[in-house]
């Protein structure tokens, strides 16, 4: 239930589609509330100049997206690797001879490099169905994905049941019943690192983070940022913001409901 909250929830607080509702109403406001159409229809021009020419969206993310750095050191043996799912474009690629990938495709070929450099390590893939309507009950071919790249299939384990990160991390420990020491790495999107690494901890499961598929820069500048605002893309901001309250809303979700170790975990 809580699944099907939560996704409808988002429809309505996702900052594109409020400014689209809000505009609505406001036009629809105009015949009988004149004044206050108006007024909805202004706040809605001035968000949408303030989101083109300032990096909101970009500026909320860079706390969450730069929580866990780059991994440098490595662990000499690891027993296993999860990665998250999310890197796959489901529907394109149903039927097709090989996965679409979208913007987190590092998660599975990060991944699949880090399967080959540890031979023994057992590779989870988990969930990849997190729509609230579905296109398709078919399942893409990830095994192919993997074997194709010269990972046996028996060391692969697909799960496809989970819809959530909650999900993803619950169904995961279940199918690896990792023992005591065993040494796990996590694979999934900077921006996303903190709320799966505060589920792992809140279930006893300690895991190595590694992240991949970062959207900023590394140390931005005030002259990467005089960039952004001298080269104005509302589709590009918005998408942007949109990104940065999906996962501060996931982050205080999470935590209000006791599925996280804090609001913004970070490095142990």
């Amino acid at each position: 239930m809580s699944f099907i909250i939560s996704k409808i929830f988002w429809v309505f607080i996702q900052p594109s589609n409020l400014l689209l509702l809000t505009a609505v109403v406001a036009a629809l406001s105009m015949g009988f509330w004149p004044r206050l159409g108006r007024r909805l229809l202004s706040i809605v021009v001035v968000c949408l100049v303030v989101i083109t020419f300032i990096p909101v969206g970009q500026w909320l993310m860079a706390p969450v997206e730069q929580r866990f750095p780059e991994r440098t050191a490595w662990p000499e043996t690891v027993d296993g690797i999860i990665v998250l799912g999310g890197g796959v474009d489901v529907g394109a690629s149903i039927g097709r001879d090989h996965l679409e990938l979208n913007a987190s495709a590092e998660r599975l070929t990060v991944s699949a490099e880090l399967a080959k450099a540890y031979p023994s390590a057992t590779l989870i893939y988990s969930g990849y169905r997190g729509r609230l309507v579905e296109e398709t009950d078919d399942e893409p071919d990830l095994l192919r994905f993997y074997t194709r790249r010269g990972i046996e299939a028996e060391r692969i384990i697909v799960e496809t049941e989970s819809r959530n990160t909650f999900e993803n991390v619950i169904f995961s420990k279940a199918l690896a019943k990792p023992a005591v020491g065993d040494v796990w790495l996590i694979v999934t999107s900077a921006s996303h690192m903190p709320r799966a690494i505060g589920i792992f901890r809140k279930v006893d499961w300690p895991v190595l983070p590694v992240p991949v598929d970062f959207r900023q820069a590394k140390d931005s500048s005030f002259r990467s940022h005089l960039t952004l605002i001298a080269q104005p893309h509302v589709s590009n901001r918005l998408q942007e913001l949109d990104r940065a309250v999906k996962e501060w809303t996931g982050l205080t979700a999470y935590w209000l409901m006791g599925r996280t170790s804090s609001l913004l975990p970070g490095p142990d």
